[in-house]
């Protein structure tokens, strides 16, 4: 192998280091938004009494709901721009637990 053949080959594998290491960061925020959708939905659930457990339950289903769909908006944000203020805000949450 001459030294332009090492070149390329450090090159790519530093390149998908860096690549995977990103994309680890951001599924571990996706994670942790999700982990937070559902205890939020869980917590939802306080009224013991049918009626109340009804729209307790709705509001457990809304906030799962929207809550899937905002961590599923940053993980593909943060997969495309990573610097951008979206993912900032999702790495220093997660930074900061």
């Amino acid at each position: 192998m001459n030294a332009r053949h090492a070149a390329l080959l450090t090159t790519v594998a530093i390149a998908v280091a860096a690549t995977s290491g990103c994309a680890d960061r951001v599924e571990r925020a996706y994670q942790d938004c999700m982990a937070k959708v559902e205890q939020g939905a869980a917590d939802s659930r306080t009224d013991t009494q049918p009626a109340g457990a009804a729209i307790a339950d709705a509001m457990g289903d809304f906030a799962r709901t929207a809550g899937t769909a905002a961590c599923g908006a940053m993980r593909d944000t943060c997969r495309t721009n990573e610097d951008g203020p979206v993912c900032a805000a999702a790495m220093a949450s997660l930074r900061s637990e």
